[in-house]
């Protein structure tokens, strides 16, 4: 028995052509894909148009709260004034006609067409 070596079986010689095999899904996949990057945007765009929408009203809901705040701190400071001392001195003058001890008060006298 003899073995020959290196004799190895050596290939055709010619061009090998190589056939692709053509699916046809292929287009159908493109369609599919852009199909749903079309309805992925236009959803999107309906999220950025909320976004957009509840950002205004969040402005306009801080610029409330700002203009409250401003209105309590002019409420507090109104309180603060009316339970003053010179607030109360003022109110007993002015509506119940009180003076301090030793005080003098000068009122004119009415004039007689005045009545």
């Amino acid at each position: 028995m003899a073995i020959a070596l290196g004799n190895s079986p050596k290939p055709k010689s010619g061009k090998r052509t190589v056939r692709r095999q053509h699916r046809g899904g292929t287009r159908w996949g493109k369609i599919l894909f852009l199909v749903v990057l079309l309805y992925f945007g236009y959803s999107s765009l309906g999220q950025v148009k909320l976004m957009i929408a509840l950002r205004q009203e969040l402005a306009q809901v801080e610029q409330a709260i700002a203009s409250a705040e401003q209105r309590t701190d002019e409420i507090k400071a109104e309180i603060t004034y009316l339970k003053s001392d010179s607030y109360v001195e003022k109110v007993a003058r002015q509506e119940l006609g009180l003076v301090k001890p030793g005080e003098i008060i000068f009122m004119p006298e009415s004039s007689p067409e005045a009545h």
